[in-house]
């Protein structure tokens, strides 16, 4: 090995100090390197070695004193403020609207399941009832009696 190249290698990243850096999970770094969005290579041990700039190329490193990002950066004026309340009050009586509605329609199919069950129970009691009675009156005869005799 030349000394340049243990030099770079030296100062490759592991997989989670990748992570680290990128603030991402080593799971995310591994799944990237599997899928080509970044070039690494392994060791002599078998762990990844990921070139830093590799890495920033693929991940928007995230430095220690920075805040995360925010949605809405620029602030917002009173009256977009109001139309997002009166937009989510909208959407919220829709929804209970619907949820009504919904209720009802549990309640009409329960009605009938309930009916359903009720007509088939009357029914089977019906007809175990005939089945009891032709029973009775149909005398029982041996499989014998099936022989011609001699």
């Amino acid at each position: 090995m030349k000394s340049g190249e243990k030099g770079r290698k030296g100062m490759a990243y592991s997989a989670a100090q990748a992570a680290k850096a990128a603030g991402v999970s080593t799971a995310t770094i591994t799944r990237a390197i599997e899928k080509g969005r970044i070039s690494a290579q392994k060791n002599e041990r078998g762990a990844w070695q990921i070139d830093p700039a590799e890495l920033h190329r693929a991940f928007a490193m995230k430095s220690p004193g920075t805040p995360p990002l925010q949605r809405h950066a620029t602030p917002r004026n009173a009256e977009e403020l109001q139309r997002d309340l009166e937009l989510a009050a909208e959407k919220l009586l829709s929804a209970q609207t619907l949820n009504d509605r919904l209720q009802d329609e549990v309640r009409d199919l329960r009605t009938r399941l309930d009916g359903e069950a009720e007509e088939r129970r009357r029914l089977v009691a019906i007809v175990t009832d005939q089945r009891s009675q032709s029973a009775a009156s149909t005398p029982r005869t041996s499989w014998w009696s099936w022989f011609p005799r001699r």
